[in-house]
């Protein structure tokens, strides 16, 4: 199923939303995401249902460090990681300045197999969660579906397994240093145009 996040529409279905649901009723899940704020790890992890599904159940996910994450960011997923064994967080490293890791999806396994994938165009920021008008979709899968996806992203986790690293690594860190917030314009700066 297709969803539109816009504050402005009636049928409006946030990503913060979908992902609630689909870790309610999980106890497995992975995910990766090209940016990450404090704001939006802080906005998910809080969550009860999501704090519920580290209680029960495991999450891996992957973060970019190319643009946005720094280093506060990760500092709060070394302190959630500190304190949930069941969260296991890698930082995306690559040294390819022609291309981004920019990847926005997260999947979930019920307790009784089958699975949800939700990817988009949203990032683990507020904006990407919530404030932004970002467009995604919600995939129900079978447990045979969700067996060989999770298969799929092991091999990828696998042949990737050079340029993940630990988010409190040295290069992670003066990488993460590097990167800044981009904030909206406000009314007298809407003639700047920022790149993201």
């Amino acid at each position: 199923m297709l969803y539109i996040q816009d504050f402005s529409f009636s049928q409006s279905y946030s990503t913060h939303e979908a992902l609630i649901s689909s870790c309610s009723a999980s106890n497995q899940g992975y995910g990766a995401y090209a940016f990450a704020s404090k704001s939006g790890v802080d906005v998910l992890f809080n969550d009860k249902e999501f704090d519920a599904l580290l209680d029960r159940g495991t999450y891996s996910m992957v973060v970019g460090i190319d643009q946005i994450t720094n280093e506060k960011c990760l500092e709060r997923l070394g302190e959630i990681q500190d304190t949930k064994a069941n969260f296991n967080v890698q930082a995306f490293y690559h040294n390819n300045n022609g291309s981004l890791f920019h990847p926005k999806v997260s999947f979930f396994r019920s307790e009784k197999g089958q699975g949800t994938l939700i990817v988009g165009s949203g990032n683990l920021t507020l904006g990407g969660l919530r404030r932004n008008r970002e467009a995604f979709g919600v995939i129900e899968l079978s447990d045979e579906e969700f067996t060989r996806m999770e298969a799929y992203w092991q091999a990828w986790l696998n042949e990737s397994k050079n340029n993940l690293k630990e988010i409190d690594d040295d290069e992670v860190i003066a990488r993460a240093r590097e990167n800044v917030h981009i904030r909206m314009p406000n009314k007298k700066d809407r003639n700047i145009e920022l790149e993201h």
